[in-house]
């Protein structure tokens, strides 16, 4: 910048010269006398050498500018504090972070419930172990891993713990790379939906019990529903079987579609079927089967096997509910259920059922009717009048309580007003008399007489 700047001046005092020179055409006078005395005469042809003049005074100026603020700068610096040098690193010898460990602990659990996905262990460029926390209805803790492999620059799953069925696949055909959130997020949706459509399943298997077959894939995907079904609408329509088909996508917990084996059904039935399945697209499995061929308004109803069940338990009640526990009672039991095994799998049109099915189903039956006798009779004796809020028995519970009356209504309590015949009497123990020995009979005083309470023998006066 001062080289620059000499330069400026050097040329300013050349043209100086050069314009004096012009003017006196005479020897040339100092610097400083020219400028004490100035020019008596300006040729013509200067203006140019003024303008240059001019131009260079002002580069002068800017660049005497230029030198100040630089200076003013540098002092600047100078007055500034100096920067402290940074500190060697000391390895410690021992690190405490108890509170940071717990709470970073706490996050990655509080993680691991909000979004199911936890990172158990990470190693650069060998593997990646991700656990899936499962939070569905369940009395036990359910969880699934993957070990991802990451050598050479393959992200493969080695080993899982998938549930059995689960198809993996289907999620991966839409992902490159399973290390991706978006994908890893995806297997979860998919376990979630997996063990929704198992529940869904449950619940409806437990409904129909007797009264419908079901069958499913592992995952799911896919499931089968036959049962019998009759138009509701005409009194003399036969029964027929129906055969409902249900197919889901891995995400997927409502069907993607349903459908019918027409082979089995009458003439028209299968359009009125598929409109009347509609709820089976927004409600859950069991609602929705409930609400189509049980309580809804369509045309097909679902026809019950349990009146069959109970007709052909009371062909057997007197086996059946007998209380004794030998041999040959159990053995007499074990021929009436396969009797009505075989009779209730003829008659139930092609849905065949085991003795331990049939058995569970009586047994549910006969819970019910206890529960809602019991039911009925706190209504009965509670007092402040009202209506009667506990549900009333059908036909078919009617003809369960008429065989299992003492156990659904129990015995009248012999201390209640309102009951007047007469008490039930317990059946009498035989007492065993008592007869004290008579050769201790002397020698005991219980046995005594009160007058002679005194009396002792000879022997035992000392």
């Amino acid at each position: 910048m001062k080289c620059e700047i000499l330069v400026i001046k050097k040329a300013i005092y050349f043209s100086i010269d050069f314009i004096t020179i012009k003017m006196t055409h005479t020897k040339q006078l100092k610097i400083t006398k020219l400028f004490r005395k100035g020019a008596s005469k300006l040729p013509e042809d200067c203006e140019e050498l003024q303008e240059e003049i001019q131009r260079l005074e002002q580069q002068l100026k800017n660049k005497q500018d230029e030198l100040f603020q630089l200076q003013r700068n540098s002092y600047r610096r100078k007055a500034s504090p100096p920067k402290k040098k940074a500190e060697p690193f000391v390895r410690p010898q021992k690190i405490v972070l108890s509170n940071a460990v717990d709470r970073l602990k706490m996050d990655l659990e509080l993680m691991s419930v909000l979004s199911g996905i936890e990172v158990q262990s990470y190693v650069l460029q060998d593997h990646c172990c991700i656990v899936y926390h499962m939070q569905h209805d369940t009395q036990h803790q359910v969880k699934h891993g993957l070990r991802i492999e990451l050598k050479n620059g393959v992200n493969e799953v080695s080993k899982s713990s998938l549930p059995l069925g689960f198809n993996l696949e289907a999620v991966m055909q839409d992902f490159d790379n399973i290390m991706l959130p978006e994908c890893l997020g995806a297997i979860r949706k998919a376990l979630v939906a997996y063990y929704n459509r198992l529940d869904q399943f449950t619940a409806l298997k437990k409904m129909l019990n007797i009264e419908g077959e079901l069958f499913k894939i592992l995952d799911g995907s896919h499931m089968k529903i036959s049962f019998v079904a009759q138009n509701d609408m005409y009194e003399e329509a036969e029964p027929f079987d129906v055969m409902l088909m249900l197919d889901y996508r891995v995400y997927d917990i409502r069907p993607r579609q349903f459908s019918f084996r027409e082979i089995d059904l009458p003439e028209g039935a299968a359009e009125v079927l598929r409109q009347q399945c509609a709820p089976f697209k927004r409600k859950p499995l069991h609602k929705a089967f409930k609400e189509t061929f049980i309580d809804g308004v369509g045309p097909y109803k679902l026809v019950e096997q349990r009146e069959i069940l109970v007709s052909l338990v009371q062909k057997y009640h007197a086996v059946l509910e007998n209380k004794q526990s030998d041999a040959s009672t159990w053995k007499m039991k074990e021929a009436a259920w396969e009797s009505i095994q075989n009779e209730f799998n003829a008659r139930s049109g092609g849905i065949f059922r085991s003795t331990k099915t049939l058995k569970v189903k009586y047994e549910g039956l006969k819970r019910t009717v206890r529960k809602k006798s019991a039911a009925c009779r706190s209504e009965l004796y509670r007092t402040g009048g009202g209506k009667n809020t506990a549900p009333p028995l059908d036909n078919v519970e009617e003809q369960i309580k008429a065989m299992i009356t003492l156990s659904a209504d129990g015995l009248e309590s012999i201390f209640d007003s309102d009951f007047g015949g007469r008490p039930v009497e317990m059946p009498k123990r035989r007492q065993k008399r008592f007869r004290p020995n008579r050769r201790d009979y002397n020698n005991d005083d219980t046995f005594l007489p009160e007058e002679c309470s005194d009396h002792t023998d000879e022997g035992d006066v000392e």
